[in-house]
């Protein structure tokens, strides 16, 4: 073989401590976008208010949770003004990482994407909703964000194996696997077109886990 150089290790092992920033990178790269994986529909409970149903969502290769909320939005005294809902990540916040905010303004600001986002400790943004502004409600309310075609299966505390089916057989597709915890599959079994079952270490509590299909 060569001459062995000092300077690299493998992360991704047995007994080795993946860090969430490991998983952003990787993530970041096979996910290829930021978006929703599941939920996190934004319609208007009344005049001034928007309520996003829970979800979970994928940014800069981190996977997040949001909240089922109403989210207040100040009308306008007169005219209209431009709003959206957005996520921003600010990865140097310790504290807060990750919010749901609003902007009202005559022209909407483009969301914050920081190239290299996860070695830079940078802000990463995307919108989930656009709407307009008035004196007395708000309207034209569009759900904007990205998804994902993923589809999830809950593996109960003490189950070990979970099988998703109806996945494409012809074509050409990226088909991932994760879990809401982060833990990896133990085996893969795609013996069976268009079936995989997947099996993993037996779990205390239950895992959502995501199967996320990307045409290649």
């Amino acid at each position: 073989g060569g001459n062995e150089i000092m300077g690299i290790s493998l992360v991704t092992f047995n007994d080795k401590t993946v860090t969430p920033q490991d998983d952003a990178l990787v993530y970041e790269v096979a996910a290829g976008k930021s978006g929703l994986i599941y939920g996190g529909v934004v319609t208007l409970s009344s005049a001034n208010v928007l309520h996003i149903t829970g979800g979970h969502g994928i940014i800069a290769g981190r996977k997040f949770t949001i909240e089922a909320a109403d989210i207040n939005v100040q009308l306008t005294s007169s005219g209209t003004l431009k709003g959206r809902l957005y996520v921003h990540l600010d990865l140097s916040n310790q504290s807060n990482p990750i919010s749901l905010l609003v902007e009202r303004a005559a022209s909407l600001t483009p969301p914050v994407q920081t190239p290299n986002v996860n070695i830079s400790n940078g802000v990463y943004e995307f919108n989930i909703a656009e709407f307009t502004i008035g004196t007395a409600t708000i309207s034209d309310l569009k759900n904007v964000a990205q998804t994902f075609h993923a589809t999830s299966k809950v593996l109960t505390a003490g189950q070990t194996t979970i099988i998703f089916d109806n996945l494409p057989t012809v074509g050409d597709y990226l088909i991932d696997f994760y879990a809401s915890n982060g833990m990896g599959y133990e085996q893969i079994d795609t013996s069976i077109p268009g079936q995989v079952s997947l099996t993993f270490e037996q779990q205390d509590s239950n895992v959502t886990i995501y199967c996320n299909i990307k045409e290649a």
